[in-house]
């Protein structure tokens, strides 16, 4: 089982630079919102990582795609995001150059309700 994440969650691209994360759903714990997907796909990033012209690194900006949803636990319909979120930024880094800078989740904010 896995927490459910909330807007009280921290959620980071690779280089620990933090998702903002808001959400306006019916479910919520601790008067703090679930997170859908959808509510971390298209989120900004305040990324640590600078922009480089030598080696044309890109600080992570946005949050391009986003998985790790529960399967039974819904909201209108989405399952409610995981603390086994993972996904990708809009960012680049050149080591590895094939690999786009990623996102996760750091702590889940809370402990009292868990899904699959």
């Amino acid at each position: 089982m896995s927490f459910v994440l909330t807007t009280a969650s921290t959620v980071d691209c690779s280089h620990m630079g933090p998702v903002a994360l808001a959400a306006a759903n019916k479910l919520t714990i601790n008067g703090m919102s679930v997170l859908l997907l959808s509510d971390i796909s298209g989120a900004s990033i305040t990324c640590l990582n600078p922009t480089d012209p030598n080696t044309q690194s890109k600080p992570c900006m946005t949050v391009i795609s986003a998985a790790g949803a529960a399967a039974k636990l819904t909201v209108s319909g989405a399952g409610v995001a995981l603390d086994t979120l993972s996904g990708t930024t809009d960012g680049h880094d050149p080591s590895p150059a094939t690999l786009p800078p990623t996102i996760s989740a750091e702590a889940a904010g809370q402990s009292l309700l868990t899904a699959q």
